[in-house]
């Protein structure tokens, strides 16, 4: 049983963090003295097969279903007159809507976790203006206002959307949607041949907006954190 140890999620948070792929049924309480035997405060389990942990769950604490869409071809696309492509600073709208762009996030919804939310989606939406994690941020314009935003990296040949979110005030009027038209167009325009976006299940509004854009899923996977009580 290797665990991985994590090294920009260790030192970000301040304690060992480890991550574990299960790819077969194990006695949950044996992994559970395994683990508490480590040096990992917290090990990320996850595991293709999505019912291996039902029977055990209570012994484990954050559940998650980690839905990966995928876009299997690009197509040209223009990009809408209310998407710009942003190379400004960050800016209070902006850090908000990143914000909101973690709400059904693992690091929100894990209680233990929820102390470094904050800290961790403002450190994701700087990154990505610097050029660190993304290559490029979009944003949607509606009454001089920022109404929404969406962060894309391509590695190779394919691309991949980081973050995604449309305020509350301006949801329903298509932005999101022009969102999405604008990433495929920026995929179009170099070179990527698919792309790929990860949600939550429980986030019905990402999903349903993925598949209304063209994504069908791709993959399903359970991810399950463990915190060490030493």
């Amino acid at each position: 049983m290797h665990i991985n140890k994590l090294k920009w999620d260790s030192a970000f948070f301040g304690f060992p963090v480890g991550e574990l792929k299960i790819i077969k049924r194990v006695d949950a309480e044996y992994l559970v003295r395994t683990l508490n035997k480590t040096e990992y405060k917290v090990t990320y389990l996850h595991s293709d097969d999505i019912s291996i942990f039902e029977e055990s769950i209570t012994l484990f604490g954050y559940r998650d279903i980690r839905m990966t869409y995928k876009l299997h071809s690009i197509d040209a696309q223009r990009i809408p007159d209310s998407v710009h492509i942003y190379k400004g600073r960050l800016t209070d709208e902006l850090l908000s809507l990143a914000l909101m762009s973690g709400k059904y996030s693992r690091f929100k919804l894990d209680p233990l976790f929820a102390p470094w939310y904050q800290k961790l989606f403002k450190t994701w939406i700087e990154k990505s203006l610097s050029g660190e994690i993304a290559d490029a941020v979009f944003v949607a314009y509606k009454d001089s206002s920022i109404a929404g935003f969406i962060t894309l990296k391509k590695r190779g040949s394919v691309g991949h959307i980081g973050l995604i979110a449309v305020h509350p005030k301006y949801r329903g009027l298509g932005i999101a949607s022009s969102l999405m038209r604008a990433a495929e167009a920026w995929y179009y325009n170099h070179g990527c041949k698919k792309a790929f976006v990860v949600t939550q299940s429980q986030n019905i509004q990402a999903c349903g907006l993925y598949v209304r854009s063209g994504y069908s899923i791709f993959s399903k996977q359970v991810l399950l954190h463990y915190w060490s009580p030493q």
